[in-house]
C-alpha cells in the first residue's frame, strides 16, 4: 500500500489492519494475545509510516524533477546501446518525425553538421556530452535545431546499455542569431559603404580646401574673414603684405585697427551705417601700418539657422590708381610750368572762399597781377629763361601767403590771388604791396639777371561783388586800370 498509494493508502490500511484484528480478538476471545498483536501492530504501522512517507517523499522529487525536465527541456529522450530510440516525450517528440525504435542518425539533416562529430567522438568514448547543437528533420521536411545533452546508461556488469538525455528546441535562436548576423553583415556593408562614401567625401573635402588654400594663398588680393565681432580671423598672405600684419598679429583685431588714423572716423561711420546690409559694400581708405590706399569690397555672411556669422572682406590695393587720378586731377587743376592751380581750380576755391566768407561774415578779396617787362625778358633771354622766370615768380608769391589762401596762374603772365578772412581793404593792399616789393627785386637767371615789376587790381568781398566771377571780374578791371596808371602798382577797383 504505501508504494502504490503512498502515506494516505499506509494510514488507511493501517486503521483497517488495526480495526480487524480487534475484531478478531474479539470474535476468538484472544484477549491474554491483544497486547502481543497491538505490539505487532505498532511495529507494522511505524514501519508502514515510515515507508508511506519515504514513499510519498519520493514521488514528490519525481514529480519536481519531472516538471522541471518537462519545463526545461522540449525533448526527454534514451536510446539502447545501438542508438534505437526506447523512449521520447515532450513537445518535439509529439510534433517530431519520431518514432521508437528508429535510429538516431536517420534523423540528421543533410549538410553540414558542426557539432556531429563531436557527438561521434563522445557516443565513441561512451562520455557524456552536453549543449552540442544538432540538426535533425522534423515534421514537414522542416528541419529543426537542437541542443543535446545526454549520459551513458550502464548495466550492472558496467557495460554501455544506451543513453538517457534532453534536448532543447533551438531553431528559432539559431533563426535570430541567423537573421541578427544577416542584419550586422549587412549593416557592416553599410557601414563600410557609409565609411568609405565619407572617406572619399573627406578626401574630396581635404583636395578642396588645400586648393582653396593655394587660390588664396596665390590670389592677387587681399582676404580678410571677420567674426560677428568684426574682429579678424583669418588673413591671407597678400593681405598680409597690403596691412603690414602677420596672421599672429592680425588674430582678433578688430576691423578699425587696420586703418590709418586720418582715415579712422570716415571709415568708422561708413561701417556702421552699412553693417546690416546683406549687399556688397565698397569703401576705400589707407592702411595704418603700410600707408597704402586700399578698395576694401565687403559683404556680410548671413545664414537662416545663424550657422555662419560674420564678413568677408576683399582688398585690393588702390595706392598706385589713387596715385594716378591725383596726377590726373592735379593735371586738370594745376599749371604744369609752375605747379599753381590753374583756371579751373582758381574758380573752386574763390567760390569755397565766398562761401566761407558768407559763413563767418567777414571779406575776401581777389588780387589780379599782370607781370610788367616779362615780354623783354622772354625775347632777349629766350623762353626758356622765360619759363623759370615765371617759376620763381610764382614762388614769390606764395612765400607772400598764408595757407588758407590761393595763387594761382591764370595763364601767360598773369597770376591771381584768393584772400581769407579779410576785415577790410587795408589788409589786401598791405598783401598787394608786399608782393610788389618781392616782384620789383632783380631774378637771377642762368641767362643773366632779369628785372620786372607788376600791376595788380584789387576787389573786395562783399564791398565790389558777391560773386566769384563778378569779384574777378573786379580785380581785372582794376589790374588794367594800375597798368594804364603807369605800372608798378596797386589799384583797388573803384566801381567805374
Amino acid at each position: 500500500m504505501a508504494l502504490n498509494y503512498g502515506l494516505r493508502g499506509t494510514v488507511l490500511a493501517v486503521v483497517l489492519l488495526d480495526s480487524g484484528l480487534v475484531l478478531l480478538i474479539a470474535l476468538f476471545d484472544q484477549r491474554d494475545q491483544a497486547l502481543h498483536y497491538q505490539f505487532v501492530m505498532i511495529a507494522i504501522a511505524l514501519e508502514g509510516l515510515w515507508l508511506g512517507g519515504a514513499v510519498e517523499a519520493r514521488n514528490r522529487i519525481m514529480q519536481r524533477y519531472r516538471d522541471f525536465a518537462r519545463v526545461s527541456n522540449d525533448l526527454l529522450w534514451e536510446t539502447d546501446a545501438e542508438g534505437r530510440l526506447r523512449e521520447a516525450s515532450g513537445r518535439l517528440a509529439k510534433r517530431g518525425a519520431l518514432s521508437l525504435g528508429q535510429s538516431w542518425r536517420s534523423l540528421l539533416c543533410q549538410g553540414s553538421q558542426p557539432h556531429l562529430a563531436a557527438l561521434e567522438k563522445a557516443l565513441a568514448e561512451q562520455q557524456p556530452f552536453h549543449h552540442l547543437e544538432i540538426a535533425f528533420q522534423g515534421a514537414g521536411d522542416r528541419a529543426r535545431w537542437i541542443q543535446l545533452n545526454g549520459l551513458p546508461l550502464l548495466d550492472e556488469s558496467g557495460e554501455l546499455s544506451g543513453y538517457r538525455g534532453t534536448a532543447v528546441d533551438i531553431s528559432r535562436s539559431r533563426r535570430a542569431k541567423a537573421l541578427l548576423r544577416n542584419y550586422n553583415k549587412d549593416l557592416l556593408e553599410k557601414v563600410a559603404e557609409r565609411t568609405q562614401s565619407l572617406k572619399q567625401t573627406n578626401s574630396e573635402l581635404e583636395t578642396k580646401e588645400r586648393r582653396l588654400q593655394v587660390l588664396l594663398a596665390a590670389a592677387p588680393v587681399g582676404l580678410l574673414e571677420l567674426d560677428d565681432a568684426d574682429c579678424c580671423r583669418y588673413l591671407n598672405v597678400n593681405g598680409c603684405a597690403l596691412t603690414g600684419c602677420t596672421p599672429a598679429q592680425a588674430q582678433g583685431r578688430p576691423i578699425l585697427d587696420f586703418v590709418h588714423p586720418d582715415d579712422h572716423d570716415y571709415v568708422k561711420f561708413v561701417w556702421d551705417i552699412k553693417r546690416e546690409s546683406t549687399d556688397v559694400q565698397l569703401l576705400e581708405f589707407r592702411l595704418k601700418r603700410t600707408n597704402l590706399w586700399c578698395a576694401a569690397y565687403w559683404i556680410k555672411l548671413s545664414h537662416p539657422d545663424q550657422t555662419m556669422e560674420g564678413t568677408i572682406m576683399v582688398l585690393t590695393n588702390a595706392t598706385a590708381r589713387r596715385q594716378q587720378d591725383e596726377r590726373l586731377w592735379t593735371l586738370a587743376h594745376h599749371d604744369a610750368l609752375t605747379e599753381l592751380p590753374n583756371r579751373n581750380l582758381f574758380r573752386e576755391r574763390i567760390e569755397q572762399a565766398l562761401a566761407h566768407a558768407r559763413r563767418r561774415e567777414n571779406g575776401a578779396a581777389v588780387l589780379w597781377i599782370d607781370l610788367d617787362g616779362f615780354k623783354a625778358v622772354n625775347d632777349s633771354l629766350g623762353h626758356a629763361a622765360g619759363d623759370v622766370l615765371l617759376q620763381k615768380v610764382a614762388q614769390r608769391l606764395k612765400n607772400r601767403i598764408r595757407e588758407s589762401d590761393t595763387v594761382a596762374r591764370m595763364g601767360g603772365d598773369e597770376f591771381a590771388v584768393i584772400l581769407t578772412d579779410i576785415t577790410g581793404s587795408g589788409m589786401a593792399l598791405q598783401v598787394a604791396t608786399e608782393m610788389l616789393a618781392s616782384l620789383a627785386e632783380p631774378f637771377a637767371l642762368a641767362q643773366g639777371p632779369a628785372h620786372i615789376t607788376g600791376s595788380i587790381g584789387v576787389a573786395l568781398y562783399p564791398q565790389h561783388a558777391d560773386s566769384g566771377e563778378a569779384l574777378t571780374q573786379c580785380a581785372d578791371m582794376a589790374m588794367y586800370s594800375a597798368k594804364n596808371s603807369g605800372k608798378n602798382q596797386v589799384q583797388v577797383w573803384n566801381g567805374e
